[in-house]
């Protein structure tokens, strides 16, 4: 049996500079390359994730969209020559790429995906691979009590070919592991929940909604005051994601620790009032 209360609070730090803060765009130093993605099913294209292979360099976009990654002119890209993908990743959308040419470790503005001034040609766009909505009964609690709430999770799949990994709990084969976000920090400030007797385990998915129904008492204490978003643990596999770029969020990131909360989703959460 197993009770797992995980809190955590932290600013999500891209492995190059993010532009949702001050850059020195000008270093001369650097190659710089610029874009914007959006997503097509509208959501906020905040937090997506920009990677280079080889160099193993990252980034994020911010609010609106955008991204910079900066790339230091080193001896680390000296002798490199051919053609090199940037990918653009979220769990829940189809990952894309598009390639730049490098020449003796130079890139080569103007060819491929980037024009002359650094810049991606076109906006990005990522495509909807998996719906995940949630809705929490009820959705107002007193945090000092131990609350009765019925949570239910439906995943529906645009690519069936998608194997995903859930908590669930071994008896009675219920969604198990949740988390709650507190909306009202400025950081993510995210507490993860897993009821008695969890386990990981895979589900592949299909053309028909997948509905997941779940009844268990919050205990007393968990939450504090504040408004929060609640959407379950799931694990997110597609074939053409690099294991390299999955690298980046942590070496436990398909299991339901704060590795996890690395990982950019763009789930339909629910919300919850504790009082």
């Amino acid at each position: 049996m197993r009770l797992l209360i995980i809190i955590i609070s932290f600013f999500i730090v891209a492995c190059t500079n993010n532009p949702l803060f001050d850059e020195d765009t000008s270093a001369q130093d650097k190659y710089v390359i610029r874009g914007k993605i959006a997503l097509d099913d509208g959501s906020s294209p905040g937090d997506l994730f920009v990677w280079m292979e080889e160099l193993d360099l990252s980034t994020r976009t911010n609010t609106a969209g955008d991204f910079l990654l900066q790339i230091p002119k080193n001896d680390e890209l000296k002798g490199l020559n051919g053609v090199y993908k940037i990918y653009f990743y979220a769990g829940d959308y189809k990952i894309t790429h598009v390639e730049v040419l490098l020449r003796d470790g130079h890139f080569e503005y103007g060819q491929y995906a980037i024009n002359n001034q650094g810049y991606i040609k076109e906006t990005i766009i990522l495509k909807k691979i998996l719906l995940i909505e949630t809705t929490i009964d009820p959705m107002t609690i007193s945090g000092a009590q131990s609350t009765f709430l019925e949570i239910t999770v439906t995943f529906t799949a645009v690519d069936t070919t998608l194997l995903i990994l859930i908590e669930r709990g071994y008896a009675d084969r219920q969604l198990a592991g949740f988390v709650f976000n507190d909306l009202s920090k400025s950081i993510l400030h995210a507490i993860l929940y897993s009821r008695p007797g969890a386990v990981r385990v895979g589900y592949n998915l299909d053309s028909a909604a997948s509905t997941w129904e779940v009844s268990f008492s919050l205990p007393e204490n968990l939450l504090p005051s504040g408004e929060y978003e609640v959407y379950p643990f799931v694990s997110i596999r597609q074939k053409t994601v690099p294991e390299a770029l999955l690298a980046n969020f942590g070496a436990k990131a398909d299991e339901f620790t704060t590795d996890f909360l690395n990982v950019p989703l763009k789930p339909k959460s629910a919300r919850l009032t504790v009082n």
